[in-house]
């Protein structure tokens, strides 16, 4: 989960959005992480399966964006759960 925060951190724009992209690109240049071992074959599909980010869609409604904001309350107590266990 640190792994995809700081990816997610360190590649964001001014908005506070990252691309897929560019988070997989930074995952993989930090470590030897495979999306593959989590039942994915690519981060953006991890990310919606882990369900705690915010997510936007581009203008062919393709989903390219991510971003650190819980999605909803509910996520927000599971996001602040999460950080306890580091």
């Amino acid at each position: 989960m640190n792994l995809i925060r700081d990816a997610i951190s360190g590649t964001e724009n001014d908005e506070g959005w990252a691309r897929f992209s560019k988070v997989g690109t930074h995952i993989s240049n930090q470590d030897s992480f495979d999306f593959r071992n989590y039942g994915n074959s690519r981060i953006r599909r991890l990310i919606e399966a882990i369900g705690l980010f915010e997510l936007r869609r581009d203008e062919k409604n393709d989903l390219k964006f991510v971003r650190l904001r819980a999605k909803t309350k509910y996520n927000a107590y599971a996001y602040l759960f999460l950080q306890s266990l580091k």
